[in-house]
């Protein structure tokens, strides 16, 4: 019986798109948290390189309340900015960053050029 000529085709088309196509996750370890530097095998990524999760970075975050009662006491760190009027109360919160040096990182590339943070890794143990 003879291959259908498509079916051969299509096959070794989708062995080679697969290759292309499918971005492989590594890992990688974070050198530097300021500013960001991760090292993957023999690569190593600075921010021109790498996209990242806002909330995995030290930052600031408004905070609002309303119908308080009463006195609050917001040392700085880690709130700074305190308001209160009319039983509300607004502040800037100083949160702080998911890495530091030393963690080990989900790392994926759509190009092998730009690498995306997909989040912390850390062993079960």
């Amino acid at each position: 019986m003879q291959e259908n000529p498509y079916q051969a085709m299509l096959s070794v088309m989708g062995g080679e798109a697969g290759r292309q196509f499918l971005p492989m996750v590594r890992t990688g370890v974070v050198v530097s948290v300021s500013p960001l530097t991760v090292q993957s095998g023999d690569l190593t990524l600075d921010a021109g390189d790498l996209l990242i999760d806002p909330r995995l970075l030290a930052r600031e975050r408004a905070v609002t309340a309303s119908d308080l009662e009463g006195t609050a006491d917001f040392p700085s760190p880690p709130g700074t900015g305190t308001g209160f009027s009319n039983g509300s109360a607004s502040l800037t919160a100083q949160l702080p960053g998911e890495l530091a040096s030393g963690d080990q990182v989900a790392l994926i590339t759509p190009d092998g050029e730009r690498f995306i943070i997909l989040c912390k890794a850390v062993a079960l143990s």
